[in-house]
C-alpha cells in the first residue's frame, strides 16, 4: 500500500504542471507520496518505508 493523502494542493510543485499531475495524483484525486505502508488486522497504519529509499528504514 502506498499513502495518498487527498486535496486540491498537496504541494506546490504541481500547481499549473498537468504533466507532473497526470503523475502525481491517481485517477481519484489522491496524491502520490511515494511512502509504502501496510494496514494491520487491527485497523492501523503502519510505515514501511519511503519507495525512493533504497536502504533500511528505521535501524
Amino acid at each position: 500500500m502506498s499513502s495518498s493523502p487527498a486535496g486540491r494542493t498537496p504541494c506546490a510543485a504541481t500547481y499549473r504542471a498537468p504533466e507532473h499531475n497526470a503523475r502525481s495524483f491517481t485517477g481519484d484525486g489522491y496524491f502520490r507520496t511515494g511512502t509504502l505502508a501496510r494496514r494491520t488486522r487491527d485497523g492501523h497504519l503502519v510505515v514501511i518505508r519511503k519507495a525512493s529509499d533504497g536502504g533500511r528504514f528505521g535501524g
